[in-house]
């Protein structure tokens, strides 16, 4: 399976000390040039995890025009994990950000967030329950969820 990660879903993880979810549940995932460099700028985190995973492949992407189309709507990170994504025919991407999400999707892409990984990983058993990790996301990072998502993701999880 082709994954490709934006920034957002990695580095959340990095923070939370998570990242073996995306191992465990992909086996491998590719990220772009302009994403790694989003992820080396994550002052004041251990990133030896993520700079030493054999199962994480760095890429660039070749076409610029797509990527400077998607630069008007999306930031760098999200541009070049779409076009990336297109460019090698993923399996799947790795994107939290609605806009982006919604680009790809246009684009034939099929996406997850992490609320999905999150969900796979109970669902494989590689984690026990959502909640703790869900709630430990939202006290030590900037990860932000709508209440009512926050109930819809739990119930999807049988954990209310």
């Amino acid at each position: 399976m082709i994954v490709i990660s934006d920034t957002s879903c990695i580095g959340y993880l990095i923070i939370i000390d998570k990242l073996f979810l995306l191992q465990n549940n992909f086996s491998e995932v590719t990220v772009p040039d302009a994403v790694h460099k989003e992820i080396l700028q994550l002052s004041g985190y251990n990133l030896s995890k993520y700079l030493s995973a054999d199962w994480i492949s760095f890429r660039q992407i070749t076409n610029l025009q797509l990527y400077n189309d998607l630069l008007k709507e999306v930031d760098e990170g999200e541009s070049e994990a779409i076009v990336l994504a297109k460019e090698i025919s993923a399996d799947l991407l790795l994107i939290d950000e609605r806009k982006g999400t919604l680009i790809a999707r246009s684009l034939g892409i099929k996406t997850i967030g992490l609320l999905g990984v999150l969900l796979l990983s109970k669902d494989k058993n590689i984690i026990p329950f959502v909640k703790p990790v869900l709630d430990e996301l939202i006290a030590t990072t900037t990860f932000r969820i709508d209440k009512n998502l926050y109930t819809n993701v739990l119930k999807q999880a049988n954990e209310i």
